[in-house]
């Protein structure tokens, strides 16, 4: 399977990725905003994954071993350099037991903040 985007390139810094988890985000005209909302996610997943794996000692590569996963390929995701699965994500969640799954009380609580007016429309429409 072919990665069709990478998450991180819709950050401004995208070396923020799954490490600073108030980055800023650019988001050019055109993006889904269910791509936004995924990204934004797995960049929560990531940031709160790497804590909680640092905080024991560990990296990617012990997370991987536990996964049954190529220890680049979790270090690709955790990174934004591809998308994570909704199983992906369950996994880390589980793995690293972080509380980062959202509450939810409208669709623009899916979306960083600079974001949130492509809710309505489902396409960015910015830069």
């Amino acid at each position: 399977m072919t990665d069709r985007y990478a998450p991180r390139d819709l950050l401004a810094h995208r070396g923020h990725f799954g490490r600073r988890q108030h980055a800023q985000w650019v988001v050019p005209a055109g993006v889904p905003a269910a791509r936004i909302a995924a990204a934004y996610h797995q960049h929560l997943v990531a940031v709160a994954t790497l804590e909680a794996l640092a905080a024991r000692g560990e990296d990617h590569q012990q997370l991987a071993a536990r996964l049954g996963q190529q220890p680049d390929r979790v270090r690709r995701k955790l990174h934004g350099e591809v998308p994570m699965s909704l199983e992906d994500v369950m996994a880390y969640v589980l793995d690293a037991g972080i509380q980062i799954l959202p509450e939810i009380n409208g669709p623009d609580d899916l979306l960083p903040a600079g974001a949130r007016h492509q809710s309505r429309t489902g396409v960015a429409s910015g830069r």
